[in-house]
């Protein structure tokens, strides 16, 4: 059995992922419980090994123990996923905290902002090693209140080049349009001087505002071209006139061939 008890609204299993965290040939499951303590959240990682996952030997981690503050209701492990950032033999634990309040300059805090934590993968894990922290103005465009960045996540090399990129969804953003930013990987990890952000209700996504983009995202190389595709999923988009029926588009990871230079504006294949 796993660390702690089961209690009300704790929401074990939300969120899943596997990956090879340690390097040692067997994949860990990460398991989100983002209501666990008054909703602050928590990460149960299960290590994998020749009789399969250990749950003797799991990791419980939160946001303190990867180097941030653990408040109530910031639903640490809401989403999460693995990604060979940096081209080593060590997947990277991606992990989303949605409705995490960032401070203000001057005062005051932008509700559910949201960010996600990077803790990249080494032959030391459980041990936590480099710690990175991202919020949206880290990247491209500002944080906001009710953004929601870090709800979803994935990973995989889309530009071919050896390193996974990561792609963060955010779709609060634009009062539910939704947006989501893909970030390069690199020798070094995540490269954010290459990132490119999609936003619903600027890009050409079919269907209607506010569509949820990106409340969903899956990575898989769908044409088998050699680079990985990004599936996007806007639930909540008005298509032909009917509300909420629901999109989903496909981005070709093709696009980011050029190193994320593309303007091509017919890119989305939709999958309603």
């Amino acid at each position: 059995e796993l660390p702690g008890e089961p209690e009300t609204t704790d929401g074990f299993g939300l969120a899943l992922a596997a990956g090879d965290w340690n390097g040692d040939g067997f994949d860990e499951l990460a398991v989100g419980a983002p209501g666990e303590d008054l909703g602050a959240g928590v990460l149960h990682v299960l290590f994998g090994g020749a009789s399969g996952l250990t749950p003797s030997g799991s990791a419980v981690l939160d946001d303190f123990l990867l180097g941030g503050f653990t408040e109530p209701g910031d639903r640490f492990g809401a989403a999460v996923a693995f990604g060979n950032l940096n081209g080593d033999a060590f997947d990277e634990l991606l992990v989303g905290v949605p409705s995490e309040d960032l401070p203000v300059l001057g005062g005051g805090t932008l509700a559910e902002a949201g960010q996600i934590v990077i803790a990249y993968g080494h032959a030391g894990v459980p041990a936590i090693g480099l710690v990175q922290h991202l919020r949206e103005d880290n990247l491209q465009g500002a944080s906001e209140a009710s953004d929601f960045f870090g709800a979803t996540l994935a990973a995989g090399d889309f530009d071919g080049d050896a390193f996974d990129e990561l792609v963060i969804g955010h779709p609060g953003e634009n009062a539910v349009s939704g947006a989501f930013t893909v970030v390069g990987g690199s020798g070094d990890g995540v490269d954010i001087s290459r990132r490119r952000r999609f936003a619903s209700a600027f890009d050409g996504v079919p269907g209607s505002p506010p569509n949820g983009f990106a409340l969903s995202l899956a990575a898989g190389d769908f044409d088998g071209d050699g680079f990985v595709d990004l599936g996007v999923g806007a639930p909540y988009a008005t298509v032909d006139g009917v509300e909420f029926a629901g999109s989903a588009v496909v981005l070709p990871g093709a696009l980011f061939a050029d190193g994320f230079e593309s303007e091509d504006s017919g890119y989305w294949q939709d999958s309603r």
